[in-house]
């Protein structure tokens, strides 16, 4: 017979040939999960994204049944699983989803513009569409209207979660909102009441100067060919500014200080830009791009121009050829002259906006020349966000500038 072992030496060899058990993670269904019913949670927009794509594989049976409750079980189960150990997959809740999917398209599909060519929805869609309820508006308000922004943001930006599964910078599309709506109300209609989302640092202001001029330069540019042009101006700030472009403009805006003053200001403002670069967020500053970029001649409104020599010349009805004959220095820069004119009249036309005029309706009559139809592909060539409704666009007496 075998020599018995003992005790430890048992214990020693069941230690070193059996595995502990793996532990056992309690798992809870999602049916009856908080997570479920919060739009931006990871569970929601996790399943909202699966069910999107099989809804989009399921061809004409967009209705929910047994065949696509099993399908979807089989194909989303395994992913789930490793996101979300702690969850157990429920049918309730994957068909509660899959209708909210087929809601959303449903709602969508005799919208043409309302979703991409990806099949998303179209963010600059739903922001125009949510702000048609100013087009026209008379009402002043008790509080500050940039608090509506606020509520359309939220608005669509659950429509983002509900039918996309992205969570949305919230901030950003408030932002994007109120550049647009405040255009839209005459400014005697608004309360005096300080504004979150009207302070401008020193990368609006750059941007706004570049804005200016491209446009001054190419006022038919899209708002794309616009806001391209404006991004390659400010990453041109961290290796080639255009120095000589700027000093031509400092000296014709005002020529009394003279060519090396102009040289000198526009050295200094350069080196300040290109430090700012330096630290800048640049995700940041493509958001601001577009924010400003999207209101196109709107922003005119927003301007304050002082210590202009051209400007006060224009407002005392002088010409550019007085001006230049004046400043002879000038001669060799004619159209530059030409286009920093226009640029300053332009403001002086919004400038003198009366407070219960809209700075759209303004801008529809700095166009009036133009057809309902011509104005309409303006529109939506240069202020892409912009509502039109050409029963309530005004059409004013010819402007005067």
């Amino acid at each position: 017979m075998g020599e018995k072992k003992s005790g430890s030496q048992w214990t020693e060899i069941t230690q070193n040939t059996i595995d502990p058990p793996s532990p056992v993670i309690p798992s809870h269904p999602i049916d009856e999960s908080p997570d479920l019913h919060d739009p931006y949670s990871e569970l929601n927009l996790f399943l909202t994204r699966k069910i999107k794509e099989e809804f989009k594989n399921a061809g004409t049976t967009k209705k929910w049944s047994v065949y696509i409750q099993e399908k979807l079980i089989e194909k989303i189960s395994p992913e789930f699983k490793k996101k979300f150990p702690h969850y157990r997959l429920g049918v309730s809740a994957l068909k509660k989803v899959w209708e909210k999917v087929a809601y959303f398209s449903q709602a969508f599909e005799t919208q043409k513009e309302a979703l991409t060519q990806d099949g998303k929805l179209n963010l600059g869609y739903l922001i125009r569409e949510n702000l048609k309820q100013f087009l026209g508006i008379k009402k002043s308000f008790s509080f500050h209207p940039y608090l509506i922004a606020q509520q359309l943001a939220l608005k669509i930006s659950e429509c983002l979660a509900a039918y996309d599964g992205i969570r949305p910078m919230l901030q950003h599309i408030t932002k994007t909102i109120w550049a647009v709506e405040r255009h839209l109300i005459p400014p005697e209609q608004v309360p005096a009441m300080a504004n979150p989302y009207d302070e401008f640092d020193t990368w609006d202001k750059l941007i706004i100067k570049f804005m200016l001029e491209v446009s001054g330069k190419n006022p038919q540019l899209s708002q794309e060919q616009l806001q391209s042009q404006v991004r390659d101006k400010l990453y041109s700030l961290k290796e080639n500014p255009p120095i000589e472009k700027e000093i031509i403009n400092l000296f014709i805006d005002n020529p009394h200080q003279g060519l090396e003053n102009a040289s000198k200001t526009a050295q200094e403002f350069f080196k300040k830009a290109h430090a700012l670069t330096l630290s800048a967020n640049w995700i940041e500053v493509e958001h601001k791009i577009n924010l400003w970029t999207v209101q196109g001649d709107l922003v005119y409104r927003c301007l304050r121009i002082e210590n202009n020599q051209l400007l006060d010349h224009l407002r005392q009805k002088g010409t550019v050829e007085e001006y230049i004959e004046k400043y002879p220095l000038l001669a060799e820069f004619v159209l530059e002259v030409e286009i920093r004119a226009e640029i300053l009249q332009k403001f002086e036309w919004y400038a003198a906006a009366p407070a219960s005029q809209s700075t759209a309706d303004r801008f529809f009559q700095w166009h009036q020349s133009l057809s309902p139809e011509e104005l309409e592909a303006l529109c939506k060539k240069q202020l892409p966000l912009l509502p039109f409704d050409r029963n309530l666009c005004s059409r004013p007496s010819e402007h005067q500038v």
